[in-house]
């Protein structure tokens, strides 16, 4: 080691530029310190220095060395100095002290930085005076944190308040711990307890808890509620607390909140940093939005920032994710011609993009590269590679590369569910036999093996198994259970695995739901199905129509009337002997469908009769209860809305091309012309005698049932039987019935 060097350096580093003078005298103190680490070196040796070392030179040093090379990284040798300093007749301060259990904290020594901590302790209570600080506890609580070592900072906080009082420093430094360690509640304990002694926290502090709770997923109201009280009380927030909130919002998904707050930061004078730009670009690839990925990125560069590989990796991950492997491969070639190497995790995420998007050849080059550039395989690295293997159906392949050494659970894990979906039983028996102690996923995969070979029984010893070794049954395993019991049709065994599933007290979500629903649906026990279908609205799991409802049979008959601008259709169900009946699909016999589609005036208020109104009344018996029916109208209905002015856009388009005409609007040009003026006076002719008649007393009947009961009734559609006065004055009559519903 060159002693000179380090000497030089320890005495000239922070000051480069001062007077020819002051580096004269740096130059000589330096080359006592030269002496000074030649006499610490003698006695690690084992031998005497000689006590040359003047004393007006070592006092130049004193105080000097251990700060600057406890900062460059050499903390033992530091430590050495400072244990030789009673040699040379200078007792070491708590500043010494403090320089080495911050250096060892530094470097992630706290089990050294505690040993020094004692010996502070210790050297207190004997010949020297020299008493721990808050300095000293505030590295060491920071190491501790840095650690999550929870048990050594309340252990340590009993001992500070018998020495000294913690300051704001030391809030944070606590506040910091806690939240790191998942330990919120603490952390904002710690913080009220901080203001109870009367200590105003700042900005540090306020950051910490804020970035806790975004971290946590949980907490995000409270860290805005952090925030809004920094405002109140007039702090200049800095970026880092602004990174953490936006953070925060995109990990969540609230894209918007986090836009706002971009705008806010942006108002407040402050430039965005990469780790706010990371966090947009993330979030939006997160929720499948890479045009505004893409633009964060873009802004990102316009401001001339430097991608790093945090950033680079943020990027290829976000692109493979949404399916753009080929742009994800272009953004690692220019990551490379700008001068960075693309590290592990990078060719990890490419490797297992080329998987995903069905690349095997490419997948296997980049594991090559992988290996080419000197990098050693994780687990990650070969979970990847032989899960991605294995689901290619190269499975042998997959095995070769798997390494017991190396092997974690997950490893395990995707290796046992590749062998069970080729069905290699014997293979993950011998696995187990060797030694390897089962989890919960494991088993699960082999349940799910044997229940796809049909071995239900197999799979039923497993799942006993699983209890009597200790192992909680989850929702994945019941599941798995209970699709294969489905799918051999075995409905009754299914449900009462779902019923124990629910006695313990286990949520099911919607896929276990679906499994059942499908398997009473094909057992034609529509009312099961339906009332699954109701407990999944109950716990509030239901996002579509369910598909039981979908596959009907229908043979209608229909009329259209034209009135001009005016237009009314009646529809319903009809007996078509030459079109027999099957089990399935299920036949709808009860159906009635009316409209009415006039022109209307247009909102751009310009008097022109450019826009349409459709007034639609629709009843049928599909068969199931009513409360499923009418949850499909209230969920179904504007997704069959919205597509109308689509359709009528299309139809606009083919038209204007020449294109024939669909059956169905050939069928629509079949209909029976009417004045509006004979249809005027027809109405009123027989308003008297539909409003002598009494209304009906079946008032409990749903609207949507009359509406289409009344018009289908007051019409035949075949023949033409009833007037036009009997049909429109039915529907007249209609009209004030529906008023008073």
């Amino acid at each position: 080691m060159d002693l000179t060097r380090i000497a030089c350096q320890c005495l000239l580093w922070q000051d480069d530029n001062c007077d020819g003078s002051r580096k004269n005298v740096r130059l000589r103190s330096a080359i006592a310190m030269q002496s000074l680490f030649a006499r610490a070196f003698a006695c690690q040796g084992g031998r005497t220095p000689n006590n040359d070392l003047n004393l007006e030179d070592f006092l130049l040093i004193e105080g000097t060395a251990d700060l600057f090379i406890c900062g460059s990284g050499q903390v033992k040798f530091a430590e050495d100095i400072v244990r030789a300093m009673p040699k040379f007749g200078s007792l070491p301060d708590v500043v010494s002290y403090n320089s080495l259990i911050d250096g060892y904290c530094r470097n992630g020594d706290v089990g050294n930085a505690s040993l020094v901590f004692e010996r502070l302790r210790r050297v207190s209570d004997g010949l020297f005076i020299c008493r721990p600080d808050v300095v000293s506890f505030n590295s060491l609580f920071n190491g501790f944190g840095k650690k999550k070592m929870l048990v050594e900072v309340f252990v340590y906080m009993g001992v500070m308040f018998k020495c000294c009082s913690p300051n704001v420093v030391t809030y944070s430094t606590w506040i910091d711990a806690f939240c790191k360690s998942g330990e919120l509640e603490l952390g904002l304990k710690s913080f009220r307890f901080m203001k109870r002694d009367g200590l105003a926290p700042n900005v540090v502090t306020f950051t910490c808890l804020i970035d806790g709770y975004c971290k946590s997923g949980v907490g995000l109201e409270v860290a805005v509620s952090l925030y809004e009280e920094m405002r109140r009380a007039g702090m200049s927030i800095n970026v880092v607390t602004y990174s953490a909130l936006i953070d925060g919002f995109c990990k969540q998904g609230e894209m918007q909140r986090g836009e706002d707050l971009y705008l806010q930061m942006r108002d407040d004078g402050l430039e965005p940093n990469s780790l706010v730009y990371t966090a947009f670009i993330d979030g939006y690839f997160k929720n499948g939005d890479a045009d505004n990925a893409m633009k964060f990125l873009a802004k990102m560069l316009n401001q001339g920032m430097k991608l790093d590989i945090a950033a680079y990796g943020v990027i290829v991950s976000g692109l493979c994710g949404n399916g753009k492997v080929k742009e994800a491969a272009e953004v690692v070639d220019d990551m490379e011609k700008g001068g960075l190497v693309p590290d592990e995790m990078i060719l990890t995420t490419m490797m297992n993009g080329y998987f995903k998007s069905g690349r095997v050849k490419d997948a296997v080059k980049v594991y090559g590269e992988f290996i080419t550039r000197g990098f050693e395989p994780d687990v990650v690295a070969l979970t990847a590679l032989i899960d991605g293997l294995a689901k290619s159906g190269r499975l042998h392949e997959a095995v070769a590369y798997f390494c017991k050494e190396r092997a974690n659970d997950v490893m395990y894990t995707v290796v046992i569910d590749a062998l069970c979906k080729e069905g290699d039983f014997i293979e993950v028996e011998r696995l187990f036999e060797a030694g390897l102690v089962a989890d919960k996923f494991m088993y699960t995969c082999w349940i799910a093996g044997l229940c796809k070979q049909g071995n239900l029984v197999g799979a039923f010893k497993l799942k006993t198994k699983m209890v009597q070794e200790g192992l909680e049954l989850d929702l994945l395993t019941y599941t798995t259970l209970i699709n294969g019991l489905a799918s051999k049709g075995l409905v009754v065994e299914a449900r009462q695995v779902f019923d124990e599933m629910l006695r313990r007290e286990i949520r099911p979500d919607s896929a276990v739901f679906d499994l059942l629903i499908r398997a009473y649906e094909k057992e034609g026990d529509i009312t099961a199905a339906s009332e699954l279908f109701l407990d999944m609205q109950t716990r509030g799991l239901v996002t579509v129509f369910p598909f039981f409802c979908s596959d009907r049979e229908y043979i209608i008959g229909r009329r259209i009337w034209d009135a001009g601008r005016v237009f009314y259709c009646v529809t319903k169900g009809v007996q078509y002997p030459s079109v027999p009946r099957q089990s399935k699909p299920r036949r709808v016999d009860l159906y009635y469908s009316s409209w009415c589609i006039r022109a209307v005036e247009s909102k751009r208020g310009n008097g022109e009769m450019t826009s349409c109104e459709v007034l639609l009344f629709h009843h049928e018996d599909m068969g199931i209860p009513w409360e499923i029916a009418k949850l499909g109208v209230r969920q179904g209905m504007w997704g069959a809305v919205k597509k109308i002015e689509p359709g009528l856009r299309a139809y606009q388009r083919a038209k204007a091309a020449g294109a024939g005409l669909s059956p169905s609007a050939i069928m629509a040009q079949i209909n029976t012309k009417v004045s509006v003026e004979e249809f005027m006076n027809e109405r009123d002719s027989t308003g008297e005698v539909a409003g002598d008649e009494k209304p009906s007393s079946g008032k409990n009947i749903p609207k949507m049932l009359v509406v289409g009961g009344a018009i289908a009734l007051a019409c035949t559609l075949d023949k033409g039987l009833l007037t036009k006065a009997v049909i429109f004055g039915v529907a007249r009559r209609f009209a004030r019935m529906g008023k008073r519903m």
